[in-house]
């Protein structure tokens, strides 16, 4: 890019910023107001000045006829400019036309009464102090620049010879003669010119009053928004937030009525709501002939301007609310459109985007039957917009997650009653052929050979070993559905270790290994259910025999404490979970193959197995841990693991001595 280049982006942009700057004088509070009582002080110059005209220069159409024709031509200019300015039209250029056309007219005048005597300053001073005033100082800027090419040029057209010095001929006036113009002129339009000044300085000192209430209105206004935003932001029901997000529009920034186009990321289509109980609402929905509930708009809607300018994150103002409703489905019809709009009276719709994480995901469109809307209450609103949008973006989020987890429960209860019938329908005819294959084995129905016995003895043992299986899935469905109950007794934990240790004596026998139990005397009565606990151990126990090689070591431990801090830091839980109550420690430790670290995380999950080499080398279905953790947790513990691979394992789980009701 050249250096040029760069010079002409540089100046673009700071002109760009000027004029926003000046746009943003010319729109102060009460715009509309503001510039018709500038209007009417125009007025009242205007006849003043031709007052002056027929007083003291009865005859300037036939002698100068050029003054009042610029005077006249500058007066029209003016109320043009006005009338634009005030219906919002090019606003930027009818300003700057508006002061130059004054400033000429000024200097017209001026080049009449001399422009060698000090009032200029009265004429340009009073009318760059006004300007200020009323508007700000860079249309006081404006204007004072203006005034001072105009002096300029007025000065060079006369010393050039260009135009003549005004030299008006001494004529009988109607009431007098012009001789002794000067103190005439004084006395009659002095007390004119301080009573416009006086009156300047009261529309000053109004529209200054006008400041200060605009201020303290937005201040309450981002007050209202702000104790809205946190309602919203704490509210995670979606059709509450929408009625928050629309009431705060209402109630905060002054709009008649409010309405919300969220995407609905289903249907792929944009929905709208509408605040409820309002007059307006229910009166445009019965001329319309429907429910604006009942509209969308397809999101490949292209024929609709606004759309298409929301989606590129703009905020817009329409004048017609035709253009809104423009590829609505089921379509609206335009003349039921133009008669909402010219019975309600609605003057300007802004429509402020709504986006979360860079995307647009709706939009707030709120309905004035002002003309003019403030340039903060459109900032505002769009401030408002971003803390709405991560509102219901949460919110919908948060329904999906409710939506998706009732389809879970529903599921999973699916599921359990499925695990729950099939098991009971499987272990009926299982049930009969172990009690079969018993009677067969026990020679009742007649002598078997020995094949025929090692046959039928397989047939049972993987008749029993299936049973087991069910009962396991049976177990785990009762867990899951809530309908596994605890028969809690007191009773020595020794006893049911020692049972379980005399259990699988025969298992440990086969492999020559060696199994060791360490219980301490004098340890306190356990409350639990003895029949799940012997399954607990049973599945912990009969695991460290499957996963360790012939004449391997197992250690089943058991140790008691009152004060359990350092175990429960051990297992990562809460400490007051077990306020004022003892805690049991089991161990089975064993010196097996061991899991692999990746694996730790998930050795407790239903039908997990580890490796699908361990299934194939050891009968196994990742139904038995996972019945302990839930058998575990049932009873108010906390199981873990700890491993490697090659070394071993060490299952530990924690057991208050008396569970809570």
């Amino acid at each position: 890019m050249s250096q040029t280049s760069i010079k002409k982006a540089g100046l673009e942009v700071k002109l760009g910023a000027l004029r926003q700057a000046l746009l943003q004088e010319m729109k102060l509070p009460d715009f509309r107001g503001r510039h018709l009582f500038i209007a009417k002080l125009r007025l009242i110059i205007f006849i003043l000045c031709w007052m002056m005209f027929i007083v003291f220069f009865p005859k300037i159409w036939v002698l100068s006829p050029y003054v009042p024709l610029i005077f006249n031509v500058g007066f029209f200019i003016t109320s043009l400019c006005y009338l634009n300015i005030i219906r919002e039209k090019y606003v930027i250029f009818m300003g700057i036309l508006e002061v130059l056309a004054d400033v000429i007219s000024q200097t017209s005048i001026l080049y009449l009464l001399g422009p060698d005597t000090a009032v200029a300053f009265v004429f340009y001073g009073l009318y760059v102090i006004g300007a200020g005033s009323f508007f700000g100082y860079l249309v006081s800027l404006l204007s004072a620049t203006a005034a001072l090419v105009s002096y300029c040029g007025l000065l060079f057209l006369m010393n050039t010879g260009i135009v003549a010095p005004f030299n008006y001929p001494t004529v009988a006036s109607y009431l007098f003669r012009i001789e002794g113009f000067g103190y005439i002129f004084n006395l009659i339009f002095l007390p004119i010119a301080l009573g416009v000044v006086v009156y300047a300085s009261k529309i000053a000192y109004y529209f200054s009053k006008i400041k200060e209430r605009a201020l303290e209105t937005r201040n309450v206004q981002l007050l209202a928004l702000n104790r809205i935003g946190s309602t919203i932001r704490r509210a995670l029901n979606l059709q509450s937030v929408i009625d928050q997000v629309l009431k705060g529009v209402i109630q905060g920034l002054g709009f008649d009525v409010c309405f919300l186009a969220l995407l609905s990321k289903e249907e792929k289509v944009i929905h709208f709501y509408v605040p409820q109980a309002n007059a307006l609402t229910e009166r445009i929905e019965e001329i319309w002939g429907r429910k604006l509930s009942d509209l969308h708009l397809p999101l490949k809607s292209t024929n609709n301007s606004a759309y298409q300018s929301i989606l590129k994150n703009r905020v817009i103002i329409r004048n017609e609310m035709v253009e809104l409703t423009i590829g609505l489905v089921p379509p609206i019809d335009q003349e039921r459109t133009k008669k909402v709009q010219k019975e309600i009276g609605f003057k300007k719709f802004v429509v402020t985007p709504l986006v979360a994480e860079r995307k647009v995901v709706g939009a707030l469109i709120g309905a004035s039957r002002k003309a003019y809307v403030e340039e903060s209450v459109i900032d505002t609103l769009d401030n408002f917009a971003n803390q709405a949008a991560l509102a219901l973006e949460s919110a919908q989020l948060f329904e999906e997650l409710q939506q998706k987890n009732k389809q879970l429960e529903e599921a999973n209860k699916i599921k359990s009653d499925f695990l729950a019938i099939m098991s009971h329908e499987l272990r009926t005819p299982l049930t009969a052929i172990i009690g079969y294959s018993e009677i067969l084995l026990d020679n009742v129905l007649g002598e078997l050979r020995i094949e025929q016995k090692d046959s039928l003895s397989e047939v049972l043992k993987n008749a029993e070993n299936l049973l087991q299986l069910i009962n396991s899935i049976l177990d785990l469905a009762k867990v899951e559905a809530g309908k596994m109950e605890l028969n809690l007794e007191s009773f020595p934990i020794g006893e049911v270790i020692t049972e379980v240790y005399q259990t699988v004596t025969p298992l440990v026998g086969r492999k020559k290994q060696e199994l060791s139990i360490v219980i301490p005397e004098g340890l306190p009565s356990l409350e639990a259910d003895p029949r799940k606990l012997r399954q607990i151990l049973l599945n912990l126990v009969g695991n460290a025999i499957k996963f360790t090689p012939d004449r391997g070591k197992i250690e089943v431990k058991v140790d008691y404490s009152k004060d359990s801090t350092f175990w429960l830091e051990e297992f990562s839980y809460k400490p007051e979970a077990y306020e004022n109550r003892g805690l049991f420690k089991i161990t089975v430790a064993d010196n097996g193959i061991g899991i692999k670290e990746e694996h730790l995380s998930s050795i407790f999950d239903i039908f997990q197995q580890v490796d699908s080499t361990f299934t194939r080398r050891y009968q196994g279905t990742g139904l038995g841990l996972a019945l302990t953790k839930q058998l575990v947790e049932l009873h108010q513990g906390v199981i873990a693991v700890e491993s490697k691979v090659g070394q071993g394992s060490l299952f530990k789980f924690l057991l208050p001595s008396r569970p809570t009701s």
